[in-house]
């Protein structure tokens, strides 16, 4: 027996509203839940995916058992560790990853020089703002930053830098690095749009406050909940029942702070 609001449903093509109140043999279905962000802090050696024919580790390994149905914002290529975003919401998903948005991701880079020959970064820097074709794949242009000077392996021949991009082509920095010359020995994202790694702990994950994803994506989100909930309002169904009142985000007090879940050291 199901029931919508008041009414018994006797055809199955029925339509049921996204804020309908269903009920199955009595009891009541949960309602829709409001899109959600979280942080995960991926290690080394994890694989972008639920399952591997390979039995390698991937994220159902390491996520906590609330998290392992949440989908994964693009992907981090095993051997990269650092921020990805989570999602309970298919519609922010594809926000974050359609490259017309040219969402930004910001990475620490470790760089390996593998000869003699000082490394000429101005050229480099350059080159990639202005956009790379290599191995016949266009590149968009890239932001290199300097901003972790005097930080160098003993050898003098790693050099960390930082470097921004609109799009997450496959291994795009480690084969423009390569372009040059160099080498990437160490890759970590810590930041995707207005969200950042901070210090979650490898293997951790925190949920992004709810205010603070209102406060980044405004309309965009606005949108996406309409999308979620069909632009339905929450006067009535069309039986005349009184709809639930939908799963909204949650606010805390400060802006911006992260509720922590399940974090791990390693």
């Amino acid at each position: 027996m199901v029931e919508v609001g008041r009414t018994l449903v006797t055809d199955p093509a029925s339509n049921v509203q996204p804020t309908s109140q269903v009920r199955v043999r009595g009891k009541l279905l949960p309602r829709i839940a409001a899109p959600r962000l979280w942080i995960f802090h991926k290690p080394t050696g994890v694989l972008t995916t639920t399952s591997d024919p390979e039995d390698r580790r991937t994220l159902q390994d390491e996520l906590p058992d609330f998290a392992k149905s949440l989908q994964p914002i693009g992907r981090l290529d095993m051997n990269t560790s650092g921020l990805l975003l989570l999602t309970n919401n298919g519609a922010l998903k594809r926000h974050f990853e359609l490259p017309a948005n040219a969402v930004a991701r910001r990475y620490k880079v470790r760089i390996f020089n593998p000869i003699a020959t000082p490394v000429d970064w101005p050229t480099i820097t350059k080159a990639l703002a202005a956009g790379m074709i290599v191995e016949d794949i266009a590149y968009a242009p890239i932001e290199l930053i300097h901003t972790h000077a005097g930080m160098r392996g003993a050898d003098g021949k790693n050099t960390w830098v930082d470097m921004v991009l609109t799009e997450g082509k496959n291994r795009e920095i480690r084969k423009l690095v390569e372009s040059f010359g160099l080498v990437v020995s160490r890759l970590v994202r810590v930041q995707f749009g207005d969200f950042a790694l901070g210090d979650v702990a490898v293997g951790g994950i925190a949920a992004v406050d709810d205010s603070y994803l209102q406060h980044c994506l405004g309309d965009v989100l606005t949108e996406i909940i309409e999308e979620t909930y069909g632009g339905v309002g929450d006067e009535a169904d069309d039986d005349g029942a009184e709809t639930p009142q939908r799963d909204k985000p949650r606010h805390d007090r400060q802006a911006g702070a992260q509720r922590s879940y399940g974090d791990k050291a390693r």
